[in-house]
């Protein structure tokens, strides 16, 4: 992991990094433009962080254990500085609700 982060921060662009099946929810900024959203329809048994014995060194932009939720990434290069809205969507059969959204810039 490590070694990929270092990478990164070399690289010097801004990463969005897609995972689940954490049994829960986050999204976590893991090094300075490097941002992990780990959430997904693979969070079938959703279970608190206690329970899963997760331990956070990453800062945590969102948490959530309250049911099933999904990622939705739009990524918007028209606009001259481009634009990634990244939103964690509660999964219902009814629709769901945004649970949290953030806009990010290409640079950030």
């Amino acid at each position: 992991k490590q070694a990929v982060l270092q990478w990164m921060r070399e690289w010097g662009k801004a990463v969005l990094v897609l995972s689940g099946d954490m049994h829960w929810s986050g999204v976590f900024e893991i090094a300075p433009r490097v941002i992990e959203a780990s959430v997904s329809p693979l969070h079938m048994l959703p279970l608190p962080q206690w329970a899963t014995r997760t331990v956070m060194h990453d800062k945590c932009l969102f948490s959530y254990v309250g049911g099933l939720c999904f990622s939705r990434v739009s990524v918007d290069t028209v606009k001259d500085e481009g634009q990634v809205l990244l939103e964690v969507v509660e999964a219902t059969w009814k629709g769901g609700n945004v649970l949290w959204s953030r806009r990010f810039s290409l640079e950030e």
